[in-house]
């Protein structure tokens, strides 16, 4: 997860009930910012920090920001960085505690303002690096930070050590640390870099050594890089660059010798800014602020996929009148106060967020990156693995961009969300995939056997419909699943006719015996047994060791216990799979074995609860006195309870709870039973 960002906003927060404002300095500054003193500065000459939320509201130069105390009073002011869509960071030179300040701007404006020249300590800033080039020397790091005129993020931190770029998910990107360390009653100090990859110390603005060049950052005492400069006075100035251009993982470290002991320079020996708190947002005529708070609630990692839970939110109620409107990088826009999506993958994206009242329109944007630390979320925790689902299910699919849906479908797969997959599926197709996609077979099935469930003749004309170059090139595939829904679905006769022209078509292929195992189906759905056995038999001579009979029973107990064991593995794809396998080779095994069991309890997982049924009940009629009688009855419940069939499906828990109290599956009947 290094290297994976998200930038927080802050919300507009309203008035509190009762504050009395004071009196707007600035009328043409439609926002201003009210702080508070949270901590003092270690040196008065750091200043004070304080943290504006940027929502495209501010000039590039904060040329339109002021700050004044709560009597209308400027003060000094510096501007340190303006991230749009992100923060601004300023620092204040004095500021007193339990009063409010107030930070005016927006408007367009330029506004004359007291400005000085703080000790800027410590600051992180990156930068990207589109064309890296191995930095060999300080000169070319120094033109190289000049030259890559984009910022990544900046921020204060507490020392000089981190093995990630705070700001990006780039591979790529040159960092610069300034700050002031503590150096009073010092007249020297040793200071090593241990960096990945090349790293530059400045002292005081000049230039004493580095580590130049594309390396790891392995050293010790003997190899570290590292130079004793002299100091002077109560502080230093220290500037750190660093150039990651390489492929290994990044690294910046500046520490101290101390005696034969590297050290990494303590956050007690920096000079650190003061702290402010914000206390709400305002603007000038009392309506609400248009800067959206948005966080990653999670981040899901599964099947090569970057997954995010990703929340926007206005944190006060939109006033009555007001309505909401937010729109996405995509394109996509929601109308709710609040509101999640599920990004795919870790590109930043800005939201704009527009209120609306009458003729008035306040907009505001914000920037999502991702960050780490995120919290995070498993496909193996079904509440959490149901809260992505159901976030993706709520949106407007049909407008979701194509790439972003194949990001959905591809998760919902390997998930095995069949139910979802279907629906996101034909969203997806209606973009028109290409067919070489490896994605786009496995999304028309999904989505055909999806409409299915409702409406199998629409989903069987569909099929059929489907243009070349895709059923051309899937042509077994899509006329098997046709087979299947024209039997399971549909009792259509024609399925005979049909299965016999794909069997002679591919008369010494799986697709060819599984054509002829479909008819077979028919008819044993249909309780014609015979010709299920006829069909069957000549599909199983038609198999490469068909005529082996003495492997049979074996082969036959071996795909039982297979597919058992990957059932209750929650492996329900693969168990399909198995199925499959073992139909192709020993169709016949359907009349006298627990086959029917096991594939209904597979399209029961799968959603396909018609289809389970009709096996399940196939069953029941085919082998009666069988002993898997009590799990085709448990089972039979299972789907009977889906399809909204409660009360039947307690009755016959309930009765394999009182009739055969010593059976495997009473526990799970009486769990069941009680649900609702």
């Amino acid at each position: 997860m290094a290297g994976l960002r998200v930038v927080v906003a802050i919300a507009f927060i309203a008035l509190p009930a009762g504050a009395a404002p004071a009196r707007w300095l600035f009328p043409d500054a439609p926002y201003r910012a009210v702080v508070q003193l949270e901590k003092a500065p270690t040196e008065p000459t750091a200043g004070i920090a304080i943290t504006v939320p940027e929502f495209g509201n501010t000039t590039e130069k904060l040329l339109d920001v002021v700050l004044t105390d709560s009597a209308g009073t400027q003060l000094p002011l510096a501007h340190v960085w303006r991230g749009a869509g992100r923060e601004v960071l300023l620092l204040a030179q004095d500021l007193r505690a339990n009063e409010d300040y107030y930070v005016y701007f927006g408007g367009n404006r330029f506004r004359p303002t007291a400005l000085w020249q703080p000790q800027v300590s410590l600051l992180l800033e990156t930068r990207p690096l589109n064309e890296p080039k191995a930095i060999t020397s300080w000169e070319q790091m120094d033109a190289t930070w000049r030259g890559a005129a984009e910022s990544d993020g900046a921020m204060w931190v507490n020392r000089i050590y981190h093995g990630i770029n705070p700001f990006g998910a780039r591979r790529h990107f040159a960092s610069r640390y300034t700050g002031y360390l503590k150096t009073a009653n010092l007249t020297a100090l040793t200071l090593f870099t241990m960096s990945s990859d090349a790293s530059f110390v400045l002292v005081n603005g000049k230039y004493e050594f580095g580590w130049p060049g594309e390396h790891g950052s392995d050293a010790n005492v003997k190899t570290a890089r590292k130079h004793t400069v002299p100091v002077a006075g109560p502080v230093t100035r220290i500037d750190y660059y660093h150039a990651k251009t390489a492929g290994q993982r990044p690294a910046m470290v500046l520490g101290w010798q101390k005696g034969d002991k590297l050290e990494t320079i303590p956050a007690t020996a920096w000079v650190q800014p003061g702290t402010t708190k914000l206390v709400r947002l305002e603007h000038v005529q009392g309506a609400p602020v248009p800067a959206p708070e948005l966080k990653v609630r999670s981040y899901m990692g599964y099947a090569d996929l970057w997954l995010y839970e990703v929340t926007g939110t206005l944190a006060d109620e939109v006033p009555a009148g007001w309505t909401v409107q937010w729109k996405l990088s995509d394109g996509t826009t929601k109308e709710q106060r609040d509101f999640t999506r599920i990004a795919v993958g870790g590109s930043a994206f800005p939201v704009t967020v527009t209120l609306r009242r009458e003729k008035e329109e306040l907009t505001g944007v914000r920037e999502l990156r991702f960050v780490d630390p995120l919290p995070a979320a498993s496909v193996k925790n079904q509440a959490e693995l149901a809260r992505y689902v159901t976030a993706m299910l709520a949106e407007k699919l049909a407008e979701l961009p194509a790439e972003l849906l194949r990001g959905y479908v591809a998760f919902l797969r390997e998930a095995e969300q069949d139910q979802a997959l279907g629906e996101v599926a034909t969203a997806w197709v209606r973009k028109n995939p290409d067919p070489n996609d490896a994605l786009w077979l496995p999304a028309q099935v999904s989505r055909l056997r999806w409409l299915a469930q409702t409406d199998p003749r629409q989903a069987v004309e569909e099929l059929r419909r489907i243009p070349p170059p895709g059923r051309t090139k899937y042509l077994g595939q899509l006329d098997l699943l046709e087979l299947e829904l024209m039997v399971f679905l549909l009792n259509d006769p024609a399925v005979v006719a049909r299965a016999q022209t794909i069997s002679m078509r591919e008369a010494k292929s799986v697709t060819g015996r599984l054509a002829l195992v479909r008819a077979g189906d028919y008819y044993r759905l249909q309780g014609r047994y015979p010709e299920a056995v006829a069909q069957y038999q000549q599909a199983q001579r038609n198999a490469p060791d068909g005529a082996d009979a003495r492997k049979l029973p074996a082969q036959d107990r071996a795909y039982s216990i297979t597919i058992n064991n990957l059932l209750e593995r929650g492996e329900t794809k693969v168990a399909e799979e198995k199925l499959t396998e073992w139909e192709a080779k020993h169709p016949v095994a359907k009349l006298g074995s627990d086959f029917l069991i096991l594939r209904g309890r597979v399209l029961l997982e799968l959603g396909r609860w018609r289809e389970a049924l009709a096996e399940i009940e196939s069953f029941a009629k085919l082998q009666a006195e069988s002993p898997f009688m009590i799990d085709a009855d448990f089972y039979r419940a299972r789907v009977l309870f889906e399809l909204g069939r409660k009360d039947e499906a307690r009755k016959i828990w309930l009765t394999i709870v009182e009739k055969y109290p010593q059976h495997a599956l009473v526990a799970q009947s009486r769990q069941w039973a009680e649900k609702q």
